[in-house]
């Protein structure tokens, strides 16, 4: 057994989706198609897309929650805000429009601090 087959084989046994380091993320299914594993790589959790990719790799399920819970509160934000534009919101509704997103943020940034 060779050094990257017995990093494979904690991965698997241990419940990650592959590795990171930094920038760079890898899958199991392609473990180090870089060539160039080492020391600064570490054990990571498939997760959401950042936004240069589609997909990302994070050092702990901590993070992998963390920016699930800030895509989802900027989709909540988006909906709310395409859906009062589309509906010509004004006055009151902008008011309550207001309050609610930011409600919402109040959620999301309980959901990022756990």
């Amino acid at each position: 057994m060779n050094c990257r087959e017995m990093v494979e084989h904690y991965l698997r046994h241990n419940g990650y989706d592959g590795l990171c380091n930094g920038d760079c993320g890898c899958e199991l299914a392609d473990l180090e198609p870089c060539r160039a594993m080492n020391s600064q790589c570490c054990a990571a959790y498939k997760g959401p897309p950042t936004e240069e990719g589609a997909w990302a790799m994070y050092p702990s399920r901590e993070a992998r929650d963390r920016a699930a819970a800030r895509i989802w509160l900027a989709e909540q934000i988006k909906r709310m805000n395409d859906t009062a534009d589309a509906e010509g919101l004004t006055g009151v509704d902008v008011k309550d429009r207001k309050r609610l997103i930011a409600a919402l943020r109040a959620i999301g940034e309980s959901m990022l601090d756990e």
